[in-house]
């Protein structure tokens, strides 16, 4: 476990793994218990789970295309068994994602369940892309950083980490570690996957985990390399990374106890830029896409 010097941060567990179809709520709680109660036992405080994980509640056969509105009567199952594996395995729990209904259509969404099984906070994507929108998915209309026993989070879903905005307004908001349950297309390519979540740690000076769906899902395949990042400077060898998974099934743990509190009072890179230029000019440069855009 590799340590660093955040005080009040948690000691953080990102898991990778497949998705295997699990037609049932106790299957499904199956896949996630093992790693989660694994991690529990390692010390893991807070464990994060790759994204679109709640739609192996789906089963076997099912395409994104065709199917992606069966998992609307789903949600409750996959709240229920998120629940009780996080009260089994006695650590915060964001189980992935799934889609479920909201007001205008499917969201996706990721929740963060405490230690007694209890929903703490739920987020939506907000960018979405044109396969998406033509899945039946409807994009949130907030960013809002979580309340956590840490301090404030954010959760980055989907698309939201290819739009500097989206962190830099939950930085803004006071998070300190951004949470991404992630499903990069596979083949993946390994510059546009450092130019999301590894990226955002460094733009704004925190603490940032991805956790990465493997193989087939819903016809599609997904890969990528789960990962804990940092800024750059409190790395060693200024990599900006903290642990990197290997291939298939992989537990990274991270304690985040370091410098880092301490070296970013010294040295707030937020504090140095012009934001009251920021604060007057970006309103004028969105105004004009009023009425034109998709929040």
């Amino acid at each position: 476990m590799r340590r660093l010097t955040a005080p009040g941060l948690p000691v953080l567990a990102t898991v990778q793994l497949s998705a295997a179809a699990e037609p049932n709520e106790a299957g499904f709680e199956d896949l996630l218990l093992k790693p989660a109660g694994e991690a529990g036992e390692r010390g893991a405080e807070l464990v994060l789970f790759p994204g679109y994980l709640g739609l192996a509640l789906l089963g076997a056969g099912w395409r994104f295309e065709d199917d992606l509105r069966r998992a609307a009567d789903l949600r409750w199952p996959y709240i229920d068994a998120c629940a009780r594996v996080a009260r089994a395995a006695r650590v915060h729990l964001v189980p992935g994602t799934m889609v479920e209904p909201g007001p205008e259509g499917l969201v996706h969404a990721a929740y963060l369940f405490s230690p007694r099984g209890e929903i703490l906070a739920r987020r939506l994507q907000v960018h979405l892309g044109p396969r998406e929108r033509s899945w039946g998915l409807t994009g949130g209309h907030a960013l809002e950083a979580m309340d956590t026993p840490w301090g404030k989070m954010g959760l980055l879903l989907g698309s939201d980490v290819r739009y500097p905005e989206v962190g830099r307004i939950l930085a803004l908001q006071g998070a300190r570690l951004f949470l991404a349950p992630a499903a990069h297309a596979a083949p993946i390519n390994s510059w546009r996957q450092a130019a999301g979540v590894w990226r955002e740690a460094q733009a704004n000076q925190v603490y940032a985990a991805e956790a990465c769906l493997q193989g087939e899902l819903g016809g599609r395949q997904f890969g990528g390399h789960s990962g804990v990042y940092a800024p750059n400077e409190i790395t060693q060898g200024e990599t900006g990374v903290v642990a990197r998974a290997g291939e298939g099934r992989d537990l990274l743990m991270a304690a985040l106890d370091g410098g880092f509190a301490s070296r970013i009072r010294r040295y707030r890179a937020l504090d140095l830029m012009a934001w009251r230029v920021y604060a007057r000019e970006m309103p004028l440069a969105y105004a004009h896409l009023e009425g034109g855009g998709t929040a």
